[in-house]
C-alpha cells in the first residue's frame, strides 16, 4: 500500500517528501449501514481500499469541494462541473484523495459484510 501511495504522491508533490500513514481503521457496513457526510481534517491524503465489496453494497462518493460557492451558477455550469463522483469501486481497489474533499458512504442492500480499511495520511516534507 504505502509503494501504492508513494507512486500517487509522488506525481503529485515536486518536493521530496515522506509519507506517514497516521491513523488506519477497518469499516464493516451490512444493509442500510452508512456513513454521514464528513471530511478528514489534519491530514493531507486520505484512503480507502475496498477489500470486500459485495452485490448491493454502499458506494463512497465525493462531492465537490466548492458547492457551497458554485450553488447560484448550477443551471449554468451542471454539464461542465461534476458536483459528485463516485469512482469505480472493486474489491482490491485503493481510492486516494485529499482530505478537505466532504464524502460520505451511501445506504446499501447488501446482505454480506461490505468491509473497507481507510486512513489518512501526512506529507513531510
Amino acid at each position: 500500500m504505502i509503494k501504492k501511495i508513494t507512486d500517487y504522491t509522488n506525481k503529485v508533490i515536486t518536493k521530496s517528501h515522506k509519507i506517514m500513514v497516521h491513523e488506519i481503521w477497518a469499516n464493516e457496513y451490512y444493509e442500510k449501514d452508512f456513513q454521514e457526510q464528513h471530511i478528514h481534517p489534519r491530514s493531507h491524503f486520505s484512503f480507502t481500499i475496498i477489500h470486500k465489496c459485495p452485490e448491493g453494497s454502499g458506494r463512497l462518493k465525493f462531492f465537490n469541494p466548492f458547492e457551497n460557492l458554485e450553488y447560484s451558477h448550477y443551471n449554468i455550469s451542471y454539464k461542465y462541473f461534476s458536483f459528485i463522483e463516485e469512482p469505480p469501486q472493486n474489491e482490491n481497489t485503493i481510492i486516494i484523495w485529499p482530505s478537505y474533499i466532504k464524502h460520505m458512504v451511501t445506504p446499501g442492500s447488501n446482505k454480506n459484510k461490505r468491509v473497507t480499511y481507510s486512513g489518512n495520511i501526512k506529507i513531510i516534507i
